[in-house]
This record gives structure tokens, sequence and C-alpha cells, in this order.
């Protein structure tokens, strides 16, 4: 997803996203909408350090 990428922080990544279907201090966990071809439901899971900034930005399913 353009933009979102490890390193960046939850401030940058929630201001291209919105806020988080689902949040943890360590973890944003967004739903990205339904794929009309599949049952799944793509989801993108940003996961954080202690200062706030993502360490890996996972999208699934690809």
């Amino acid at each position: 997803m353009a933009g979102v990428r490890p390193g960046a922080t939850c401030q940058e990544i929630r201001a291209l996203l919105g806020e988080p279907d689902s949040h943890a201090p360590e973890a944003d966990i967004c739903y990205l909408g339904r794929d009309s071809l599949s049952v799944d439901f793509p989801t993108l899971r940003a996961t954080y350090d202690g200062s706030g900034r993502s360490t890996s930005v996972l999208e699934r399913p690809k």
C-alpha cells in the first residue's frame, strides 16, 4: 500500500488509512475491504516498536 512502510510513525500510517479497526500499543490492524471474488477480507497489520515507529507492515492475503 503506497506510503505505508516500515519506519513510518503510527500517526503517519493512521493519516493514510484512518483509524484502525483494531489496535494495541504494539500494532494496528486495518480491514481493507472485501474482495468480490473471495471470502477473505484483506488486512494490513502494522507493528510498532517502543518509539511508535513501524517495524513491519504486512498485507494479507496478497
